[in-house]
Order: C-alpha cells, then sequence, then structure tokens
C-alpha cells in the first residue's frame, strides 16, 4: 500500500497499537488511582505522609510506579505481537523503553490534575474526550498526513504522534536518526514539564 509507505497493515498498526496501550495504561492508573489515594477509598497517600516519605518522593514514586506497570504491558504486548510477525528488527525491544517514556508523558500531566479533583466524575471527561481521539487520530490506524491540515499539526503537538512514529520505526528497524531523536527530545521535555506540574499540584494538595 503506497499510503502505508510499501508496509503491510500489519506492520504499520501493531506498533501504533504499543505506543496507544502504554498511553491507555498510564491514563487509568493516574485517574482514579490517585482519587483513591487521596480520599476515603483507601488514604494510601494519607498513610505515606506520616511517614517519613517527602511529597516530592511519594509523586516520584507514582510516576515509577506507572512507568513499571506500563513497562509490564509493553512487554506483553511486544512478545505478542511478536508472535504474530509484526516485529521485523531486534531494535524493537527498545520499545520497552519508549512504551514507559511515552506512558509517563501521559501520566504525568493528568496525575497533577487528579490530585486535585474533589469528585471523580471528571475522569469521563479525560477518557472520553482526550484518549479515545488520541487513540483514533494520532497516526494509529492510517497516516497522520490524511488528516485536515488543522487536526494534522493537533497530531504533530501531542506525545502519542511521538511515540507511535518512534514504536514503527523500532519493530521495522529504520532508524531515521534526526527524526527518531527529536521523538525522544520531545517526549522527554513533556515528561519534565509534566513532573514539574505535578510536583506542584501535589505540594499544593497534600501540604494543606
Amino acid at each position: 500500500m503506497a499510503s502505508l509507505g510499501g508496509e503491510n497493515y500489519l506492520s504499520f498498526v501493531a506498533p501504533a497499537l504499543l505506543a496507544a496501550t502504554a498511553m491507555q495504561v498510564a491514563i487509568s492508573r493516574s485517574t482514579y488511582e490517585i482519587f483513591g489515594y487521596l480520599n476515603r477509598w483507601n488514604g494510601t497517600y494519607l498513610s505515606m505522609q506520616a511517614s517519613p516519605l517527602s511529597i516530592d518522593q511519594i509523586m516520584l514514586g507514582q510516576l515509577i510506579w506507572i512507568a513499571a506497570r506500563v513497562l509490564l504491558a509493553t512487554a506483553f504486548y511486544l512478545a505478542a505481537s511478536s508472535a504474530f510477525g509484526a516485529v521485523r528488527s531486534p531494535l524493537a525491544a527498545a520499545d520497552l523503553v519508549v512504551g514507559p517514556l511515552v506512558g509517563v508523558a501521559f501520566a504525568a500531566p493528568v496525575c497533577a490534575y487528579s490530585v486535585h479533583v474533589r469528585t471523580d466524575q471528571t475522569f469521563a471527561v479525560i477518557f472520553r474526550l482526550v484518549m479515545l481521539p488520541l487513540f483514533l487520530f494520532s497516526g494509529t490506524f492510517f497516516p497522520v498526513s490524511e488528516l485536515p491540515s488543522a487536526l494534522r499539526y493537533l497530531a504533530y503537538a501531542l506525545p502519542l504522534w511521538h511515540g507511535v512514529q518512534l514504536s514503527r520505526d523500532l519493530y521495522a528497524g529504520h532508524i531515521d536518526g534526526p527524526a527518531d531523536l527529536g521523538h525522544v527530545a520531545y517526549l522527554v521535555a513533556v515528561v519534565a514539564a509534566g513532573a514539574l506540574l505535578a510536583r506542584h499540584s501535589y505540594r499544593r494538595r497534600m501540604a494543606r
């Protein structure tokens, strides 16, 4: 298929679903779970605050825990897609880094939001109006070039598209040095900005 750069559809969609899975796991673990930690559901954060742990350590531990969950999901997905013949290069093993990186790029800002909400009803908005459109329109199932210009540039500005492109290059073993370094740099920058935002939010909420 010319529109897919000569790839078959399995090789096109499988690596994209790895990045999308990382996003889904991360957002799921950054919403209801965080809300529960701060209220009567289980009060985990309140117990942590009674220990020598600092607020920053609690926040960092949460992001590391989410990254570990994403890593596990990524490993299982990578093994399954390899069994179906979607993996064409040993470089795909590097997705064990890309998956958690994509996950934390979403988890950090979502955690910053979740730590402040007073009702879990707002999470439906994140799942329906953020996660689902990103899943469908970040190049997962068809090239972003097929989108209208405004939506195309919006996709370029969001983390999932960068994760999808990185994952595809790794699965195929076709590394584009400058482009892939740009994708990595973008994701790292989003993680750093999100972590700073989460740190600020955790301190505001938990220092009360």
